[in-house]
């Protein structure tokens, strides 16, 4: 673990920058993010910790978030957040470039034949 606090370039960052900002993060935090079943199962642990806020952010959820302290749309903001942080770090383990991958299938989606249901 680093002493130092990252710096980011919080001035319209890349996806580029928000995967060095995920490797600085957990290299400062002393997180070890080698174990790539973890980093999944963490993945797969932010998604539920999303649907349950969403859920309660739905008339009749179980949980009001105003007597927590926190809004709907921030819990929510703040599961998504989490979520894209283990994607970035799933990315970062594979040497995948997020930002290429990501436009590669809007590219590849949006020239597919897709079959609506009916």
């Amino acid at each position: 673990m680093t002493n130092e606090k990252p710096h980011f370039n919080i001035e319209n960052p890349t996806m580029q920058d928000f995967q060095e900002m995920v490797i600085k993060q957990k290299e400062y935090l002393g997180f070890d993010w080698s174990n790539q079943i973890n980093e999944c199962f963490y993945l797969i642990e932010e998604v539920g910790e999303l649907a349950a806020a969403i859920r309660r952010s739905m008339k009749g959820g179980s949980i009001d978030h105003e007597s927590r302290g926190e809004s709907s749309k921030q819990a929510i903001a703040e599961e998504i957040a989490d979520c894209m942080i283990f994607l970035l770090s799933i990315a970062n383990q594979h040497e995948i470039d997020l930002e290429t991958a990501f436009r590669n299938k809007i590219h590849k989606n949006l020239n597919r034949t897709w079959v609506k249901k009916q």
